[in-house]
């Protein structure tokens, strides 16, 4: 079916977003707290910290409606009514769902930032959009991918 990565953003009301154009660069970030703390006599020792959020971060353009890429079988939104939508559903904090399934990757998120650039004068419009793991008191919402369900402990 698709030979790139097909990225897809699922609303709360599961209305997809659908990123036709695969990004150029596709970054999924984890990171942990770790507190070094020094004690006397002993030196410093590592105390271990809590999980941070998951960060997802990838760029590309969004076509017009005037351009080749332009594909309205898997997102009819033009160029500026994509970057509005998005910078809707950012402003309002909306949950979605990543969908990645190229990559088996899938997980509960809101926009932490997004923006836009126009650099020719083409009508497309360049974006870098940051999704930041949505989760409940610690609780992790990614699925187990041997089962292929969300974790209930």
């Amino acid at each position: 079916m698709f030979d790139r990565p097909l990225i897809t953003l699922i609303d709360e009301n599961y209305v997809p977003f659908v990123f036709v154009i695969s990004p150029t660069d596709l970054i999924i970030s984890n990171s942990q707290n770790h507190k070094p703390i020094e004690i006397v006599d002993l030196g410093e020792v590592l105390r271990d910290g809590s999980r941070q959020a998951i960060r997802v971060s990838f760029s590309g353009f969004l076509p017009s409606i005037n351009s080749y890429f332009y594909q309205p079988k898997y997102n009819p939104l033009g160029a500026k009514p994509s970057a509005d939508w998005l910078t809707h559903a950012m402003q309002n904090n909306k949950k979605m769902k990543l969908v990645i399934p190229q990559y088996l990757e899938f997980l509960k998120c809101k926009i932490e930032s997004f923006e836009k650039e126009y650099r020719d004068h083409s009508g497309d419009i360049y974006y870098r959009i940051t999704l930041v793991e949505d989760r409940e008191s610690g609780k992790s919402t990614t699925v187990d991918l041997v089962t292929g369900l969300k974790d209930r402990w």
